[in-house]
């Protein structure tokens, strides 16, 4: 099944998939992050500005690429395979 065969409305589906699934990996990441913990406060030992630290946790793309690359892989290899076993 070749996905350049397929209708706008699907290739649109397989696209959204394939960024909300780089969303969710974009948030996993920020779980594991340890900027996270300054958020916190377990390190600061009070409440910090959660999103100076998350939009200087941005800045540093080697640190979530890899999570968001895996969930945008996974939902469109998802997404293909529902497709392939409707057809």
């Amino acid at each position: 099944m070749n996905p350049f065969t397929w209708d706008r409305r699907h290739l649109a589906a397989w696209l959204a998939f394939c960024v909300a699934g780089a969303l969710c990996g974009l948030g996993f990441a920020w779980l594991e992050s340890p900027f996270r913990a300054i958020c916190s406060g377990a390190i600061s030992g009070e409440w910090a500005n959660c999103s100076q630290i998350f939009l200087m946790w941005l800045q540093y793309p080697s640190a979530y690429w890899p999570m968001m690359l895996y969930g945008a892989l996974v939902t469109g290899v998802t997404y293909y395979g529902v497709q392939l076993a409707r057809r």
